[in-house]
């Protein structure tokens, strides 16, 4: 199955997730659950919209139904389409101890820390 997030392809094979293959009729989707798609996504839609909306939403699961007869069982699950390595750095201490320069813009302050308001009570 592929999808994209952030921009990057991201392909995972079925049994990463352990995916049934889809069996059966072909789904589509009605102007009835197109308007309860809507609803749920909070999306304002018009009766006008309706046929459209339905027909759109029945070509995305149409392409769906066809991503699922692929056969990915050779396929390494990938987090990027890249390789990449994570960049990281030394964990040292820094020489801190400039508590007057970090708080000098800080809206208020108790002694050497901010002050926050209370959030739970």
């Amino acid at each position: 199955m592929a999808c994209c997030t952030t921009g990057a392809a991201l392909l995972v094979s079925r049994e990463t997730f352990r995916i049934p293959p889809i069996k059966g009729p072909k789904m589509s989707v009605d102007e009835k659950m197109a308007r309860r798609i809507a609803t749920l996504a909070r999306i304002g839609v018009s009766d006008a919209q309706l046929p459209a909306l339905a027909k759109e939403l029945s070509a995305i699961l149409g392409f769906v139904e066809q991503l699922s007869e692929l056969d990915t069982s050779g396929v390494k699950p990938l987090t990027s389409a890249v390789e990449t390595t994570m960049l990281g750095r030394e964990d040292v201490i820094n020489d801190g101890g400039y508590p007057a320069d970090v708080l000098a813009n800080a809206p208020e302050r108790d002694d050497d820390y901010f002050a926050v308001p209370k959030v739970v009570e």
